[in-house]
């Protein structure tokens, strides 16, 4: 399967699929401002960066005692995700 960024309106999708309160979900959005702001600090490609900040915690919600554990299989499982991104919680994918 190739991979792709999603856009940043699937990720959004995501996160308010994935993430049922509402303060994680601004969370996220303050996340994907600063990760913004440092992609143009640092010259990296400012909308992969702030997918990936609005994505970080997907998996809060619903296995928060095992939050960047249970992330990784269901993303690999799930084999969409941003391209050079490993670690979790710096994953992007896609429904």
């Amino acid at each position: 399967m190739e991979e792709r960024i999603p856009s940043r309106d699937e990720a959004y999708r995501l996160l308010t699929t994935y993430t049922q309160t509402e303060s994680l979900v601004k969370h996220g959005l303050a996340v994907e401002a600063v990760m913004r702001y440092f992609a143009r600090q640092r010259g990296g490609d400012e909308e992969q960066w702030g997918i990936v900040g609005l994505v970080h915690d997907l998996d809060y919600d619903q296995f928060p005692e095992q939050h960047c554990i249970r992330c990784a299989p269901w993303r690999a499982k799930r084999r969409r995700v941003i391209p050079g991104r490993r670690r979790c919680g710096r994953m992007a994918v896609v429904a």
